[in-house]
């Protein structure tokens, strides 16, 4: 009988509701602080692995350029939508990377001419 008068007894019900709430109330903010946390600690890993990549890319880029000829590559570059100063870097490299590529006619008369060398003689 006396659980039955205390649970109806408002000022302890109400302690209770009070007590209940602050350990909610603290709940929920540590909850919240470690989501704050765990969302940073991800953007940071994104962040990281985006740079990652595009360093990856640039230097994949940058070892296929010489085989691009001079031309092709500005018209890559022009519409590539980056801060100006990033763009004039590109156009820079673009201009003083060396130009080994050669067209499809330049690469025939080449093997043409390789193989007209003849073999050196057998000994």
């Amino acid at each position: 009988m006396q659980t039955v008068l205390d649970v109806t007894d408002t000022p302890k019900m109400l302690k209770r509701i009070e007590g209940y709430k602050k350990l909610v109330d603290h709940e929920k903010e540590a909850f919240q602080q470690d989501l704050k946390r765990t969302s940073a600690e991800e953007r940071e890993k994104i962040l990281n692995e985006a740079i990652r990549d595009a360093v990856a890319l640039i230097d994949v880029i940058t070892d296929f350029m010489p085989y691009v000829p001079i031309e092709k590559r500005k018209e890559t570059i022009e519409p590539v939508n980056v801060h100006p100063v990033l763009k004039r870097r590109m156009h820079r490299l673009a201009d003083q990377t060396p130009d080994f590529s050669v067209s499809r006619s330049e690469f025939e008369i080449f093997r043409n001419i390789l193989n007209s060398i003849p073999s050196p003689p057998e000994r």
